[in-house]
């Protein structure tokens, strides 16, 4: 779901890009005003238009975004799914609950394994939070809250039926095959990689299902989704990374544990 962009392109370019046209873009001084008090006049050019409306503010956000998180959240190890670092979402988003501040990352090693928490940049300076909390029980807390609070949101909405319904034809079809292979008793070397085949198949089919539906929804739209906890702990972290800041503003710690989470209101 989400990208990694590095441009720093003004956003008189989005507009140009998206087939619109901006004027009185700067102040008396000369000065660039910010972009919402520009007059824009739209579709100017729709026959050269390089992007929609939409992408321009999903890109606007992952600039914002990484901004927010910085380089340091980009993994050494990229792959297709997870350009940032596990965690990476968190940046930013950890506060102490004593004394308001926003906690930094600390880190502890052992012979096989090497753990990282957030803890209060202030701890040895006047705040009496001194516990640092694990970023992994940071995450498990909040997936659990996430959780709770897309099953209320569940009960009066039926965006569950449609987020099943979306996955494709293709999707029932590789299953039906699954079950009728299942059903062949021959114990043939070559039908067990048949059937390892269509599971991984079938696996790809739905995550790239998933991923598709969620670039589209809305943060509310996410929210009610994730009304299991498998839907959040099998996201990837890049997923998280695009997901998380959409839906919470601070995650605030205290001895110890997750105090408290405030979402973003849309």
């Amino acid at each position: 779901m989400a990208s990694i962009i590095s441009s720093t392109a003004p956003a008189c370019l989005f507009n140009v890009h998206c087939g619109h046209t901006s004027y009185l873009k700067e102040n008396k001084r000369n000065q660039l005003k910010d972009p919402s008090e520009w007059t824009t006049i739209k579709d100017t050019h729709p026959d050269q238009r390089l992007m929609t409306d939409e992408q321009a503010a999903e890109i606007r956000y992952l600039l914002s975004l990484n901004k927010k998180i910085g380089s340091g959240a980009l993994g050494q190890k990229a792959d297709a799914n997870n350009h940032y670092r596990e965690y990476a979402y968190q940046a930013g988003m950890i506060f102490c609950a004593e004394c308001g501040s926003k906690c930094t990352i600390k880190y502890a090693h052992s012979q096989k394994k090497q753990y990282s928490y957030y803890g209060c940049r202030h701890s040895q300076l006047g705040c009496s939070n001194s516990r640092s909390v694990v970023r992994k029980k940071i995450e498990d807390h909040l997936i659990k809250i996430l959780v709770r609070q897309s099953q209320l949101l569940a009960e009066v909405s039926s965006l569950d039926d449609d987020y099943i319904s979306s996955n494709s034809d293709r999707v029932s079809t590789l299953q039906a095959k699954l079950k009728a292979v299942s059903e062949i008793s021959d114990s043939d070397p070559d039908l067990e990689k048949f059937k390892q085949k269509l599971r991984q198949q079938i696996a790809s089919a739905v995550n790239s299902s998933s991923s598709d539906y969620l670039s589209n929804c809305t943060a509310s739209e996410i929210l009610r989704a994730g009304n299991n906890l498998a839907f959040w702990h099998t996201l990837s972290n890049d997923e998280k990374v695009g997901i998380f800041p959409r839906l919470v503003d601070q995650i605030f710690i205290n001895d110890g544990e997750v105090k408290s989470v405030v979402f973003i209101d849309e």
